[in-house]
């Protein structure tokens, strides 16, 4: 059964966006977790097949929503 990791971002994610580290390594949507989003915008949620450990860091990078194309620096 897969459970739901929850954490408090300081704006909502654009989901497809989101990169998801689990102990320093990228983990894949779709093989490692999946996301999901609730009714009526409720924030993104992210399922593990397997659950992380107590010990496990996981860190979610992600475009806030709401974001201009102008707002991101060019390289």
């Amino acid at each position: 059964c897969a459970l739901p990791i929850f954490s408090t971002f300081t704006a909502d994610v654009v989901r497809g966006t989101q990169i998801v580290f689990l102990n320093g390594l990228m983990v894949v949507e779709g093989i490692d977790y999946t996301v999901n989003r609730g009714v009526m915008g409720e924030s993104l949620s992210i399922s593990f097949g397997d659950a992380p450990a107590d010990t496990d860091k996981l860190a979610v990078y992600g475009v806030a929503t709401g974001t201009s194309m102008a707002d991101v620096p060019q390289l």
